[in-house]
């Protein structure tokens, strides 16, 4: 069950990033904020409760830590240069 979530929340926070990209907005990036948090927090727990493997979940972890990063960034420059 919580892989489930992971992946929705996961899945919802780079739809929401992309969203964001485009019409950038103060609430949108707060939202990529909580469901990146949130899908941080529910990949820790998923190591730790099944034991999974660290060294595949820590680079799928970075990549997706890094697509969240520059899509929020970019969306922010455009949000504050306007």
């Amino acid at each position: 069950m919580l892989t489930l979530i992971h992946v929705l929340v996961a899945v919802a926070s780079l739809v929401v990033a992309t969203f964001n990209l485009v019409s950038p907005s103060k609430y949108k990036l707060r939202l990529v904020f909580g469901l990146s948090t949130l899908t941080v927090a529910s990949g820790t727990a998923l190591v730790v409760s099944d034991s999974a493997h660290i060294l595949a979940t820590c680079i799928t972890g970075l990549i997706y830590i890094s697509v969240i990063a520059a899509t929020t960034a970019a969306a922010q420059y455009r949000l504050y240069s306007k």
